[in-house]
């Protein structure tokens, strides 16, 4: 197969965005220079408690000109291994306002969580009134306001007319556990108990535990593989390719799977030129999503 025989010629770095130039007055911070006021960004997610938890000054990382706090370590070694999932939509201030080209202080036990992004919001009333469709508008409001593309979007496969590498019973990823391969499942993947399994949009997934079949459900499009769970690198040549599901990589917050056997290790050759090949994966992909 023409995609297992290429050979990688160069390495590349791939970095998380920086947020060392941050400009004045782009993020809502305290006087003390904290984000959320102290609040644990992580604790507004899902795996994190869905509810807005005091940081400790115990726990802390300073991301550009913001100081944020945790409610414990692993919550801290979470938000630094995917910072860009963890802050708040457009900077921490009203999503609502920004939706009107305003900039507004937020308490941020008035949030809402919605397509895994984190909003907060000035009052109870507004919180209540954001409604969803109003966060294309806020992204491009916030694009004028600041110049910075929205963070803290997860990617979603659409699973129309499409073949996605499923096992027997439709079952995804050789039954492994999704949530298992990002930080707040253990970055290690580990097989599910067929006891602990959901069925979303025709793919069985299995979990080692109760609590990641409660994320999962809470936040498909941020741990279903991406491609369909076919090899990243063969899908940068449109090609379906098997996978060994212990190879994988968790890059820009997508779950990325690998072949690995007799023939290649697709999984360094990726890492050797993601910058090239992701774009071309997801143009391929994207042709294979595509409703027949």
């Amino acid at each position: 197969m023409k995609t297992l025989l290429l050979i990688a010629v160069s390495t590349l770095l791939i970095a998380l965005p920086s947020h060392a130039q941050d400009k004045p007055g782009l993020r809502n911070l305290s006087p003390e220079g904290l984000a959320l006021a102290g609040f644990d960004p992580v604790g507004y997610f899902p795996a994190g408690g869905a509810a807005a938890l005091e940081g400790s000054a115990k726990f802390e990382s300073k991301l550009g000109t913001a100081r944020y706090r945790f409610a414990s370590a692993e919550h801290k070694a979470w938000f630094d291994a995917e910072p860009a999932r963890y802050e708040p939509a457009y900077g921490g201030f009203d999503a609502a306002k920004v939706a009107a080209g305003e900039r507004k202080p937020t308490d941020p036990k008035q949030f809402r969580w919605m397509g895994s992004r984190l909003f907060v919001f000035a009052d109870p009333a507004l919180a209540a009134g954001f409604d969803p469709k109003l966060t294309a508008s806020a992204d491009e409001a916030w694009l004028k306001l600041s110049g910075e593309k929205p963070r803290g979007l997860a990617s979603d496969d659409a699973r129309v007319g499409v073949k996605w590498n499923l096992g027997k019973s439709q079952l995804a990823i050789e039954g492994f556990d999704p949530v298992s391969y990002f930080p707040e499942g253990g970055s290690s993947p580990k097989s599910g108990d067929a006891k602990i399994d959901a069925l979303f949009e025709g793919a069985r997934y299995r979990f080692a535990s109760e609590a990641h079949r409660v994320w999962f459900l809470a936040e498909p499009a941020r741990y279903r593989p991406k491609y369909g769970g076919w090899c990243a690198y063969a899908m940068a040549d449109g090609d379906d390719v098997e996978v060994d599901p212990k190879s994988f990589l968790i890059e820009n917050g997508r779950l990325l799977l690998f072949y690995k056997g007799f023939l290649a290790d697709t999984r360094a050759k990726w890492l050797a030129k993601a910058g090239d090949l992701a774009p071309r994966a997801d143009a391929a992909w994207a042709k294979h999503s595509v409703a027949k």
